[in-house]
């Protein structure tokens, strides 16, 4: 199937409900002709999926999320725009069998805290030590790679910290130069 091209997808938008038929379509013209239709602002696409299945007809994010589970990217739905679409969809690369993923191009960074919409861009920094071990008797693990909500939301302050610093640091320093 990967050999063949990629066939459309049948995307309708409408009466804040999206639907996708897919039958080997590409996952980023879907995200691209979803965003198109709606507003939505896409970040961190990178390589391209085939995609297969009916998602929806249904609440935009929820068939989003329906649709990107299984491929190789975390999402992160910020915002909703009138028409129900998210206003955000921001992409990053999963990580598989404790593998460290690909680093996303400087351009395509920027994460945001969902739960209060406070928006944080992000630079290229290592991610955060792994958890502290669960105290002894203590039978509740966590899969590898796996963070807590509070894992990721201290990430995105250290990650916004970081940026601010280095745009302070890169701000050329005006000289007033004499009109001639």
């Amino acid at each position: 199937m990967l050999q063949q091209p990629a066939k459309d997808a049948q995307i309708v938008f409408a009466d804040g409900n999206l639907s996708i038929h897919a039958d080997n379509s590409s996952l980023a013209a879907i995200l691209h002709q979803v965003a198109s239709n709606s507003g939505m602002k896409i970040e961190g696409l990178g390589g391209d999926e085939r995609v297969f299945g009916n998602f929806g007809p249904g609440v935009p994010r929820d068939v989003l999320a329906d649709l990107l589970v299984g491929t190789a990217y975390n999402q992160v739905l910020l915002g909703d725009l009138s028409n129900g679409a998210p206003r955000e969809l921001i992409l990053s690369p999963t990580t598989r069998g404790g593998a460290p993923a690909p680093a996303p191009s400087p351009a395509t960074q920027a994460n945001v805290n969902a739960d209060d919409g406070n928006e944080a861009e992000a630079v290229d920094t290592p991610p955060p030590p792994p958890p502290p071990e669960a105290p002894a008797g203590s039978n509740q693990q966590q899969p590898a790679g796996v963070r807590t909500p509070q894992q990721l939301f201290e990430q995105l302050q250290q990650m916004r910290a970081a940026q601010q610093r280095g745009q302070q640091q890169q701000q050329p320093v005006q000289q007033d130069s004499p009109m001639q």
